[in-house]
């Protein structure tokens, strides 16, 4: 028995496309002694979940079965650099799990960053790696959103604040100042990119300031966690990360209910 895979249909979010595109194909489907694997799209996938059940579609006779696959679990990720890289500390592991939203080949980089961050000696703090891969990562966020803005012409106030190099700073405080300015940016703008890129960056500074807050001053209740094999603090981070990719009304809920949960006190929308 042959095992084929067909990458990448998941980039054609639409369903109809989709469809289209493995119709074209799907004759090969039918060689004896071989099977393949096909990746769909969530947005193709609900596309064909909405089938009307008198109508055949492409899907239903081009595959056998459809399974959903979500994101890993911290112990998955665990299970998956335990076979790629040796001497990682699990709460370092913890973190890449966090800022990869368990995604694999978001995890596979994020774990590539940290050794890359890592001093030779290997002597860092959880503490001071977490902020320097969260600072990389806003780093990249920043000149992504600056050049959206400059691009539709978006308010001074704003891109002076993205020009900053030193944007949003260094603390949880400071991600959460930062995340009330791109607030009142979103209320006072009458440009639709402009309120939906703000509010993207509410969500994605807020998700950070929390993540610094887990990996540096409630990193003893994470620690705690990992020896009691209760990954929840982990796990419901990581997927508000996750959410971040889907919807960002979503992912600001559930970091909401995650620092109050955990106890956590200020939340982004409120001082």
């Amino acid at each position: 028995m042959l095992f084929r895979s067909i990458d990448e249909v998941d980039k054609i979010r639409d369903s109809d496309r989709a469809e289209a595109f493995l119709n074209d194909i799907k004759a090969i489907f039918g060689v004896p002694g071989c099977l393949y694997l096909v990746s769909l799209s969530e947005d193709a996938m609900a596309g064909f979940a909405r089938r009307t059940p008198s109508i055949r579609s492409t899907f239903d006779s081009a595959f056998d079965e459809l399974v959903h696959v979500g994101p890993m679990t911290y112990r998955h990720s665990e299970q998956l650099l335990f076979k790629r890289v040796t001497g990682v500390p699990r709460p370092f592991i913890a973190l890449c799990h966090v800022l990869a939203g368990g995604l694999p080949r978001d995890l596979v980089r994020t774990a590539r960053a940290l050794i890359e961050a890592s001093p030779a000696t290997g002597e860092k703090s959880l503490e001071d790696t977490a902020g320097d891969l969260i600072r990389r990562d806003l780093e990249s966020l920043r000149q992504v959103s600056l050049r959206q803005l400059a691009e539709n012409a978006g308010p001074g106030s704003l891109l002076a604040a993205l020009h900053d190099r030193e944007w949003p700073g260094m603390t949880p405080r400071q991600f959460t100042d930062a995340a009330l300015q791109m607030a009142g940016e979103a209320r006072d703008t009458e440009s639709d990119s402009t309120r939906q890129l703000c509010q993207e960056l509410v969500v994605s500074l807020s998700f950070y300031a929390t993540a610094l807050e887990v990996f540096s001053a409630g990193r003893d209740l994470l620690i705690t966690c990992l020896k009691d094999r209760s990954y929840a603090v982990i796990d419901d981070l990581a997927a508000a990360r996750y959410a971040m990719r889907v919807n960002g009304g979503l992912a600001q809920r559930l970091l909401e209910q995650y620092r109050l949960r955990n106890r956590m006190g200020w939340s982004y929308g409120a001082r």
